[in-house]
């Protein structure tokens, strides 16, 4: 980077006596006088212009090496990848007690703990229902039962589906609502089928109903499951 007082119209003979050579940013498009010239070598960084003023020129840099060859089948693309997976693997985690564990199923089975005691676990042994303690809340009247065990409508499954945000996570195939609302007018028909075919029979495809947790770290080297 260069702070000068040359004026635009020698700037070119300037450069060429410095002997200047590659890309650069100035600043005379905001003053005849440009004070800065910001030169880079395109071999090795790409710059781009943020902002420019009569007294600075923000700039952003990124690694042309990484721009080139971070999606070739090349070693710098699968060095970047083993780099990427040593941050974000778990090989280690403390419990609340103090003691670690290393091996894939106690991590698992740490981490499924912590998310038990953050969201519940369900309870195997629920003995009964209070009929008492129930009755004193709000109940539904005859109506209302005969809607609940009524048959779903076309109306009632097109209206749940819109009402799903095109953004919320997708399922373990990885389709999320945006999908379905695209191609509706192609599998409308299988779409309408397997949801009645839930609600009559009682058979639901088990993988529909299966979440994908994927643990990212918020920080290097993660030592507890909270991490």
């Amino acid at each position: 980077m260069l702070e000068t007082r040359v004026k635009s119209n020698k700037a070119g003979n300037v450069r060429d006596k410095l002997k200047l050579r590659g890309k650069y940013l100035d600043n005379y498009v905001k003053h005849n006088n440009g004070r800065i010239w910001v030169y880079w070598d395109e071999n090795l960084v790409d710059i781009q212009e943020v902002k420019c003023t009569t007294q600075l020129i923000h700039c952003k840099r990124a690694k042309i090496r990484w721009l080139r060859l971070r999606n070739g089948n090349n070693a710098y693309f699968h060095a970047s990848l083993k780099s990427k997976y040593n941050q974000t693997s778990i090989k280690k985690l403390y419990k609340n007690d103090g003691n670690f564990v290393t091996t894939q199923k106690e991590i698992e089975e740490e981490i499924m703990r912590f998310y038990g005691d953050l969201m519940g676990i369900k309870e195997p042994n629920l003995d009964s229902v209070d009929i008492n303690i129930m009755r004193k809340g709000s109940q539904v009247n005859i109506d209302q039962r005969k809607y609940l065990i009524g048959n779903i409508t076309n109306e009632e499954i097109i209206k749940a589906l819109k009402s799903i945000g095109n953004l919320k996570a997708p399922g373990i195939d990885g389709y999320g609502a945006k999908f379905f609302k695209d191609v509706w007018s192609i599998i409308k028909s299988d779409f309408k089928d397997a949801i009645r075919e839930f609600f009559e029979k009682s058979k639901l495809y088990e993988p529909i109903n299966t979440n994908l947790v994927i643990l990212i770290p918020k920080i290097q080297e993660a030592k507890y499951a909270r991490d």
